[in-house]
């Protein structure tokens, strides 16, 4: 048998959760959410005293990023997440939520619609 994934990216847990109980009913292989991050490293929110502990960059303590460098730190802290420098008015939520489904090609396309009705991009 042929099996094929699709990789759905929601804008919260409750739309991925939704999105899967309706695709159970296709006989899915298998059924994973997870979340990700636009944002490189891993969490750092173990700072106990960001005042005595150095920190690399406004988005590590904001955005819990790990940063590369002081230029990597003052590109990712300008993101209106991070700074608060602007509202975000008119941007796009981020969708880090991710729905991963395996299940038989023949009901690939019958998935892609329920996905995409439930608000997911594919």
């Amino acid at each position: 048998m042929n099996e094929r994934s699709l990789l759905a990216y929601f804008h919260s847990e409750e739309q991925a959760k939704g999105a899967a109980s309706k695709l159970k009913g296709l006989g899915v292989v298998d059924l994973q959410i997870d979340f990700v991050s636009p944002y490189p490293g891993s969490d750092v929110s173990g700072l106990d005293n960001p005042i005595s502990e150095p920190i690399s960059s406004l988005s590590s303590v904001v955005l819990d990023s790990s940063v590369s460098g002081r230029d990597a730190g003052i590109l990712v802290a300008a993101n209106p997440d991070a700074s608060g420098m602007a509202d975000g008015t008119g941007l796009e939520r981020d969708r880090n939520v991710l729905l991963t489904v395996v299940l038989q090609e023949k009901d690939l396309e019958k998935a892609r619609m329920i996905l995409e009705q439930e608000g997911a991009l594919l």
